[in-house]
């Protein structure tokens, strides 16, 4: 059985939908309360660098959870994307993050090159609220085990990047830590789908949410942008983490001869006028 719990994180029409897997009564709360204290210890020792791709493997997020991934939505994809699993040591507990760059509404989808680099267009949305950029950042997280662990026990982030500039330190990127917001720390599940317009992301009144040093974000400027889940486990930081390039589409060959022969018509057929 599970519980369907929408938490909002600002007056914007953006929320994180969230799930969560009741266990059996027979939790170990020894073992929560170790790696508690061990997953802080890991998160204080956190580093600060550029986000690079990261995953144990590149695919169908909804595929690799046990967990249905809808994203929040409906008709989002699931893949590929940036999927990292790992074991809890001493426990049977399984976590698992899984990032990627989505489509928004009707705009075109994301170019993937495979080892967790996505292109995608500049400009508005096609579809949704004005103002949004065509793409979306979308991400889920579970914990799938008997030991009843809980996305507050791992520390669970959220690093997103509204820099256009390339090589953004991580320590300069905006924030969400699952665990500060309303509802969202007992789950053993979360996932959403979120815009880098979304005012609530440059927002230091939005619980859980530390806005980036560089704000804010124009869906009309290419450039590099990194995104990344993180959690502390086993003393140390995982993570499933992509880059998004945005730049504008290049014509075929076809279409650049076209557009010359075009123009060249449109010309002579002035001076022919004149």
């Amino acid at each position: 059985m599970q519980k369907l719990l929408h938490f909002v994180l600002s007056n914007a029409v953006s929320a994180i939908i969230c799930r969560r897997g009741f266990f059996s009564i027979g939790e170990i709360m020894f073992k929560k309360l170790v790696y508690a204290a061990t997953f802080a210890l890991a998160g204080a020792s956190a580093y600060a660098a550029p986000i690079t791709p990261t995953f144990t493997s590149f695919g169908d997020i909804d595929a690799a959870f046990s967990n249905t991934v809808t994203f929040g939505g409906s008709g989002i994809p699931t893949a590929p994307g940036s999927i990292t699993e790992i074991g809890i040591s001493g426990t049977d507990t399984i976590l698992r993050m899984g990032i990627m760059a989505t489509p928004r509404f009707s705009s075109p989808a994301p170019v993937d090159d495979g080892a967790g680099t996505y292109t995608v267009e500049p400009g508005e949305s096609i579809g949704g609220s004005p103002g949004a950029s065509k793409w979306n950042f979308s991400f889920a997280a579970e914990l799938v085990g008997p030991d009843s662990f809980t996305i507050s026990d791992v520390n669970l982030q959220l690093l997103y990047d509204l820099d256009p500039g390339t090589n953004t330190d991580d320590s300069l990127m905006g924030v969400i830590d699952f665990g500060s917001v309303p509802g969202a720390g007992g789950l053993s599940f979360i996932e959403g789908s979120q815009n880098a317009s979304f005012g609530f992301l440059t927002s230091a009144l939005v619980p859980g949410v530390t806005p980036p040093a560089f704000t804010p974000f124009s869906i009309f400027a290419p450039g590099e942008y990194s995104f990344a889940l993180r959690a502390s486990v086993n003393n140390e930081i995982s993570e499933a983490s992509i880059n998004v390039t945005v730049a504008p589409v290049p014509l075929p060959a076809g279409g650049a001869l076209l557009l010359t022969a075009l123009a060249g018509a449109a010309a002579l057929k002035r001076r022919k006028t004149v």
